[in-house]
């Protein structure tokens, strides 16, 4: 039998998902099932792929060209968008003999599988659902209320329109049995929603670790608070930066790393630039991360900023920090604030409330060492129980 993991993006937890699953494909793989990766252009097997699996045939790497990532991405248009993904997905069907599919992010996908051809070609989908509507806030202003109920609106038409595709087997959720629960009920689907382990990311790499507070000139005297990640306007930078602009010269320094979003990147420079021309201690590494660099970005900080505006979905920077037993810094709200208070990974405040980031701020600085349950976090959301549930659905 012939199936297919379709991951097209190779920034971040992308990449990532697709290490966890090459580093337990040996205990993943067997029953005769062959498995092709349709993956990035830019992705490198040789580079990331283990030797010993590049000779296994079970397993086959396929680069979508740079003609088919540039198509599927002009459009900004989430139907047509959509449609393109589809059309790519179903050709390496036909090619290969394939009639089940794991997607890892489905959401692109939601228009284009609720449609009559989608539905015709018998194809069996699971996948990842990021961000479901059901953790969306709507509460705050009335501009707040209105903006967080429209988008929960969309979020669930979209939802609902998928879910007439009968080929739908799985649908999973990263780390949330509340949103699992509440959208089976929500879509009468038995259990068509799952829960699925958003894997902690575990690259320790002897040759390439580093000295951060060297790297980046950091004062021996100061401590480390880190934005990491593809930054974006709903991972709490511009509420990072606005606590960091009007603290009381804290001995801190805000360490930014991560490729920022092009629609905030101009602002964001800009304001870390002033901030340093007032003489506040902020360092910025504004491109894409190695992966073998990430043990030594988190082993070296002694914080974690986790002001994210958009809370309802889970974060891979949060299973970087649980993992290194950093202090977590979170707004109270969505997955992320239940998932820090749950395993005791630190402090939930008002992002808006700069008292509470400060206090947040000052008891991270004290603590050396805490009682908390990370490791707990961390054997929940391993990476063999990712990689053995995402092969899992499509090899039975």
């Amino acid at each position: 039998m012939n199936v297919i993991i379709y991951e097209p993006e190779i920034s971040g937890h992308h990449k990532e998902y697709l290490q966890h699953i090459f580093n337990h494909f040996d205990m993943v793989s067997g029953n005769g099932t062959r498995i092709h990766f349709i993956v990035h252009p830019k992705f490198d097997a040789e580079k990331e792929v283990p030797g010993h699996l590049r000779i296994n045939k079970s397993l086959f790497i396929h680069n979508l060209s740079e003609e088919e990532t540039y198509w599927k991405n002009q459009s900004n248009n989430h139907i047509v968008r959509s449609e393109r993904e589809w059309s790519i997905l179903e050709k390496f069907c036909k090619k290969l003999n394939v009639t089940k599919v794991f997607i890892n992010s489905i959401n692109i996908f939601q228009y284009a599988l609720g449609t009559g051809k989608a539905i015709s070609s018998g194809i069996e989908i699971s996948g990842i659902l990021f961000m479901p509507y059901y953790r969306i806030d709507t509460t705050g202003t009335l501009y707040q209320k209105l903006n967080g109920s429209l988008e929960r609106i969309k979020k669930y038409v979209k939802l609902k329109w998928m879910l007439r595709n009968p080929n739908i087997k799985n649908v999973f959720i990263l780390n949330d049995e509340k949103a699992t629960q509440a959208l089976n009920k929500a879509f009468r689907s038995g259990n068509k929603f799952k829960v699925l382990p958003d894997p902690v990311f575990i690259y320790e790499d002897k040759q390439h670790t580093f000295e951060l507070r060297k790297k980046y000139g950091i004062p021996p005297e100061n401590k480390i608070a880190l934005l990491f990640g593809a930054l974006r306007a709903g991972k709490g930078v511009g509420e990072t930066l606005r606590f960091f602009e009007t603290d009381d010269n804290l001995p801190v320094t805000l360490l930014v790393i991560g490729k920022a979003y092009k629609n905030i990147e101009n602002s964001m420079l800009s304001r870390i630039q002033a901030m340093q021309l007032k003489g506040k201690s902020v360092v910025v590494d504004n491109r894409y991360v190695e992966s073998h660099e990430i043990y030594s970005i988190f082993k070296g900080s002694d914080m974690v900023m986790l002001l994210y505006t958009q809370p309802e979905g889970s974060s891979g920077v949060l299973g970087h920090a649980a993992y290194h037993n950093k202090f977590i810094i979170s707004t109270g709200k969505g997955l992320l604030g239940d998932m820090v208070n749950k395993y005791g990974l630190g402090q939930t405040v008002d992002i808006n409330n700069t008292k509470e980031v400060m206090g947040a701020v000052k008891k991270a600085m004290k603590e050396e060492k805490r009682i908390n349950r990370s490791i707990d976090y961390c054997s929940v959301n391993s990476p063999e129980k990712f990689a053995r549930t995402v092969t899992g659905v499509i090899t039975n």
